[in-house]
């Protein structure tokens, strides 16, 4: 009986240390500090992290606002994006008064269609690089649709810009918190557009809010 007895106290010591570990596992993973990305620039206290991180900000997308334009909100880094596509495929582009045509990084033009483009030189505050001019495009913005649009191919750019050749063709609006494209009420002639668009010689400039290509496209 009395071996008995100690060995039950023996499994029960054992039993107790056992279950003593688990729960000091447990309660340092619970104590073991995350770590996180702030993508927003917003300065969390470390409990209001995981808040941040489990509920994003819905932004407003752009759309027909309610007197039936196309209107597209300011983003966080003070640009505007819109929605379209370039021969089919999707494109978001960012809306560049600076640039005077419409321009698209080198590592989509094939996912766009383009298969060639004929060379010119673009130098910027980069540098001098590389870039191909394609012409007779089919460009989506939003809710409207253009034909004939050029597009400058550039192994400088990022981000798909959306140039004064294409937002020539809009009635603009503009706010501080939002973009609204409406059709012109006059039409733009051939002869006029192709001038716009960099026609007859004339030096193509891009001007890119983003990777800082102040460009010159030489004809």
């Amino acid at each position: 009986m009395m071996k008995i007895a100690v060995l039950g106290l023996i499994a029960a010591c054992i039993g107790s240390t056992a279950f003593g570990q688990s729960n000091n596992k447990s309660l340092n993973s619970t104590q073991s500090k995350e770590k996180f990305f702030i993508y927003d620039g917003g300065k969390y206290q470390e409990e209001d992290l995981i808040a941040a991180v489990r509920s994003p900000v819905q932004i407003i997308a752009p759309g027909i606002s309610a007197g039936g334009v196309y209107s597209a909100p300011r983003a966080y880094d003070g640009h505007f994006y819109l929605p379209g596509s370039i021969n089919g495929f999707p494109v978001i582009f960012m809306v560049d008064t600076g640039a005077s045509m419409t321009a698209l990084p080198a590592s989509i033009a094939k996912n766009s269609g383009i298969r060639a483009g004929v060379s010119r030189d673009v130098v910027g505050s980069t540098g001098k690089s590389s870039g191909g001019l394609s012409e007779n495009n089919k460009l989506t913005v939003g809710r409207f649709s253009l034909n004939g649009v050029k597009v400058l191919v550039s192994t400088n750019l990022t981000t798909p810009l959306l140039g004064a050749d294409v937002l020539a063709r809009f009635q603009i609006r503009q706010t501080a918190e939002s973009i609204e494209l409406s059709p012109r009420a006059e039409k733009i002639s051939e002869k006029q557009a192709d001038k716009k668009e960099g026609g007859n010689g004339d030096v193509l400039k891009v001007q890119s809010g983003i990777g800082g290509l102040g460009a010159r496209v030489g004809e």
